[in-house]
């Protein structure tokens, strides 16, 4: 996975070989960087291990602990939006609007999980 916490990760992230789709997001969102982690999940990565490297709750509900697929659950960010190649959600984790900026590239290989709720919940952006 790709994280990106400051200017500098922001700019190798788009000199990198991410999809278009996810650089053209970095780049629309490059003002909150001071604010925000944003990470890229790449083929292979678990959700559970995103989770774990962004101190987040994607499949699990960060307040009552429900799970993806269980009857109640709610995603504990704040909204998802299909930007056509990629889809991001944003987490709040502080009264000061800081947290965590989640872009998940629409591809093969990245956690099925992961685009299930991401396609799930995503609005067109």
């Amino acid at each position: 996975m790709t994280l990106i916490d400051n200017e500098d990760d922001l700019n190798r992230a788009l000199r990198s070989e991410l999809p278009e789709a996810v650089k053209v997001l970095l780049q629309k969102r490059a003002d909150l960087i001071d604010l925000a982690t944003f990470i890229v999940p790449q083929p292979g990565d678990t959700v559970s291990a995103i989770e774990a490297a962004g101190g987040i709750g994607i499949a699990t509900n960060m307040v009552d602990g429900s799970r993806y697929g269980e009857e109640g659950y709610m995603p504990s960010f704040e909204w998802a939006a299909n930007h056509g190649g990629a889809f991001e959600m944003p987490f709040i984790l502080s009264d000061d609007g800081s947290g965590t900026v989640l872009i998940v590239p629409d591809a093969d290989g990245i956690d099925p999980t992961l685009l299930a709720i991401a396609r799930h919940y995503a609005t067109p952006a």
